[in-house]
């Protein structure tokens, strides 16, 4: 069997069969020492580590493979800083599986540190989620979320949407919770999972994707469009039956729904479907608390207080059950701790008599030797690392000079397109103006034509120059760039034009792509208004606080006659591009309906990369 097909096997089997996964790591391992046998080794600890402490939750088997890699490591089998990091990565794991979860931080940073000037993604891509995964262990979120960001940019660089869309979705279920700030992230994952899924047509997420989307709504105190997911995300369990599915959750919430709703009736029914469809016993004590908690508010609407009281106490046992666990858990956790630190404390008690028995002229002459080898290594290491250090900033120097280039042949060919396609058309437009009005100069809306033409090669040319000045890369000018062209363009159509800034700080830098498609799609947007609402009034909103950039367009005209958030079926008035510009950039366009059902709303959001 190739190593690609044991490698995707064991990461399809490892958490339901562990116990073949061994033998699996064993014939890869094989496979691999025919090339390189120190990182074949060392990959194979590292799956053991992994294998023992957080799958089988054995960290003492797990020690035993730790060790052999730090041997490996003193014996100078693993120079390069990227096989050091991976030992101290795996040292990581193996303290995440014992749950000492600081020194787990701690080692996952060393080995972040050691991969500062390495490009491996995967291994990048493991530690930053661990970190994420351990700053959340640990009730710090914000870190938390921090780390996940560094997280999904480096899942993004190995190219598998359908992996991006599952860690967008658990970023959504692991923030969605915490404080305002990181919960508008969360909600930001959540909104790029749909759009990866929906493009995709990743059906097997369409369930879970549809679960968290009821569950936002939900708490925004939107139950129409709570209940409508949470449906849909039932419909799509039972056309496409799952082991991992979870139809209580989605059921959960649409009998809270109908409670609330007075809608008895149609509770009691999905409920009873709810209690003969599924298995309430391998429900998790949480769901089954909610489940006896809505039974017994269902049951009290109903008048049925015999069953509301028999559903009260089981809910209050569950209750009771739950603190219960959670104070095992505690005692236990605390124990386990106590006794690793005893056997911690004996073991480096004994290794410490061994030393002392040792002969004084053996460990004279091991030092003298040691010392020797130390000052060749020394002089060796500094002679092999200014010869890497000048190959380095070559290659960084060459790199550099190549980025340069190509970004100077993206620009010039940039403005050669924008100069044929925009100031090429109007000259031609012009020009022949010009030549009519002197075949026929006693008519003079010839001349009028020029004069518009002219103005408009005017203007095409002030935005090409100033999205070619550096300086102009910052808050003020693209905010002050913008209202400008608003206010003059719509004083010429006579609509009112009201604006508003927050803007903590004007002087923020902002790329200049970045800066440039956003004018664009502000202006497509405005052209929009002008050209097609019959609005008389118009306002921008201007946002900007923690490197999020944010505008929202509203007009009083007669609003977009199509479905929700749906780009797709707005070709006629430019949408697409300003949806694929914004896109680009990895922000959101949402239009929606204006307050009262009048006139149409644009809200665009953005992350500023600095």
């Amino acid at each position: 069997m190739a190593k690609d097909s044991l490698v995707r096997k064991i990461f399809e089997i490892r958490y339901n069969e562990p116990d073949q996964v061994p033998s699996l790591l064993e014939q890869v391992r094989r496979i691999e020492q025919k090339y390189d046998p120190a990182i074949a080794n060392q990959n194979y600890y590292s799956s053991q580590v992994f294998l023992l402490s957080n799958i089988k939750k054995n960290p003492d088997s797990a020690r035993m493979f730790l060790d052999s890699q730090f041997l490996m490591l003193k014996r100078g089998e693993l120079d390069a800083d990227n096989l050091k990091a991976k030992t101290a990565f795996s040292k990581a794991i193996y303290f995440q599986g014992s749950e000492r979860y600081d020194s787990a931080v701690n080692n996952a940073l060393s080995a972040l540190d050691l991969l500062q000037h390495t490009t491996d993604s995967a291994l990048l891509y493991n530690i930053y989620g661990t970190i994420s995964d351990l700053y959340a262990y640990q009730g710090n979120l914000k870190k938390a979320s921090e780390y996940y960001k560094y997280f999904i940019r480096q899942a993004l660089q190995l190219k598998n949407p359908a992996r991006d869309a599952v860690i967008l979705l658990n970023g959504y279920c692991r923030f969605a919770e915490a404080s305002d700030s990181i919960k508008n992230i969360a909600t930001t994952y959540l909104f790029a999972a749909k759009h990866a899924v929906d493009s995709l047509h990743l059906d097997g997420l369409k369930p879970i994707l549809y679960t968290n989307l009821a569950s936002y709504y939900y708490d925004k105190q939107q139950s129409d469009s709570g209940r409508l997911y949470a449906q849909l995300s039932i419909k799509e369990m039972e056309e496409h039956p799952s082991p991992n599915n979870q139809p209580e959750l989605s059921c959960l919430m649409l009998i809270n729904h109908y409670i609330k709703q007075d809608q008895t009736d149609s509770a009691a029914l999905l409920l009873q479907q709810l209690l003969t469809s599924t298995d309430t016993a391998k429900y998790f004590r949480r769901d089954l608390r909610t489940y006896y908690k809505y039974a017994y508010l269902l049951a009290k609407k109903q008048h049925r207080l015999e069953h509301a009281v028999a559903y009260q106490e089981r809910y209050a046992a569950l209750t009771d059950e739950m603190h219960q666990a959670e104070n095992n858990k505690l005692l236990l956790d605390y124990e386990a701790k106590m006794t690793y630190m005893a056997n911690e404390l004996e073991i480096k008690s004994k290794e410490y008599d061994m030393k002392r028995q040792k002969n004084y002229v053996i460990f004279s002459t091991i030092i003298t030797i040691l010392m020797f080898g130390f000052t060749i290594s020394i002089l060796y290491y500094k002679k092999k690392k200014r010869v890497i250090e000048q190959q380095y900033w070559m290659q960084l120097q060459m790199r550099r000079d190549s980025e340069y280039r190509n970004r100077l042949w993206e620009e010039r060919n940039r403005i050669s397109r924008e100069m044929h396609d925009d100031l090429g058309s109007t000259l031609t437009s012009t020009l022949m103006a010009v030549e009519i009005a002197e075949q026929f100069p006693e008519q003079k809306e010839h001349l009028n034509i020029v004069k518009e033409r002219s103005q408009s090669l005017h203007q095409q040319i002030n935005e090409i120059i100033w999205n070619l000045n550096v300086q102009n890369d910052n808050l003020r000018s693209l905010n002050h760039y913008m209202i400008r062209f608003a206010k003059n363009f719509l004083e010429q159509a006579g609509i009112e034009f009201i604006w508003e800034e927050q803007v903590s700080d004007e002087d923020t830098v902002i790329q200049s792509f970045q800066r440039r498609a956003l004018y664009l799609s502000f202006k497509e947007i405005i052209h929009n208004i002008v050209k097609h609402s019959m609005a008389t009034k118009v306002v921008l909103e201007i946002n900007c606080a923690d490197k999020m950039y944010y505008f929202a367009v509203s007009d009083n005209g007669i609003g977009l006659k199509r479905k929700k958030n749906s780009p797709e079926s707005s070709h006629g008035y430019g949408m697409t591009n300003i949806h694929r510009n914004i896109s680009n950039l990895y922000g959101t366009v949402n239009w929606t309906d204006g307050a009262n059902g009048i006139g149409t709303r644009v809200e665009v959001r953005i992350e500023m990369l600095t």
